[in-house]
C-alpha cells in the first residue's frame, strides 16, 4: 500500500471514530446534584478532570442510560489508566447492544489509541453500518 493511502486512511477511520463518538449525546431524566441530569453530572465530573467520581457517576447510570454509562466509563477508566477495565466495560455492552453505534465509534478510538488499525477500521466500520443514516460514503481501504 502507498504510504499516503495508509495516511489516508488512518485520517478517515479516526473522522469516522471522532464523529461517531458525538453521537452519544443521550440524556437520562433522573436528577442530581444542583438540578442536573445524572447524565450531565457524571459528565462535568468527566470534563473536569475527576475521573474515579465521573467513573462511579457513570456506574450509577447503567441501569438507566446502559450505552451512555458505558462511554462514559469507558473514558474515565481509561484517563486514569485502566485501559483494560474500560476495553471489558465497552466490549461487555456492546455484546449486548451489537448493533449501537455509540459502542463501535468508541471501541474504534479505544483501538486507534492503541495502534490497533484492523480493529479501529472494523469498528468504525460497524459504527457507520449501525448509525441511523447507514453508511453514506465507505471507509477507504
Amino acid at each position: 500500500m502507498c504510504r499516503n493511502q495508509s495516511k489516508i486512511g488512518r485520517a478517515s477511520i479516526a473522522t469516522a471514530a471522532l464523529l461517531l463518538a458525538s453521537l452519544c449525546a443521550a440524556t437520562c431524566h433522573a436528577e442530581s446534584p444542583r438540578g442536573q441530569t445524572a447524565t450531565d453530572f457524571a459528565r462535568r465530573l468527566l470534563l473536569k478532570g475527576n475521573y474515579a467520581e465521573a467513573a462511579e457517576a457513570y456506574a450509577k447510570l447503567a441501569t438507566a442510560e446502559p450505552v451512555v454509562a458505558a462511554v462514559g466509563q469507558g473514558r474515565a477508566l481509561a484517563a486514569v489508566g485502566k485501559v483494560g477495565d474500560a476495553g471489558k466495560i465497552l466490549t461487555a455492552a456492546e455484546q449486548k447492544r451489537p448493533t449501537t453505534p455509540e459502542l463501535h465509534s468508541e471501541l474504534a478510538s479505544r483501538a486507534l489509541a492503541r495502534g490497533d488499525l484492523v480493529e479501529a477500521r472494523k469498528q468504525a466500520s460497524s459504527a457507520i453500518e449501525y448509525s441511523a443514516d447507514g453508511p453514506k460514503q465507505a471507509v477507504p481501504r
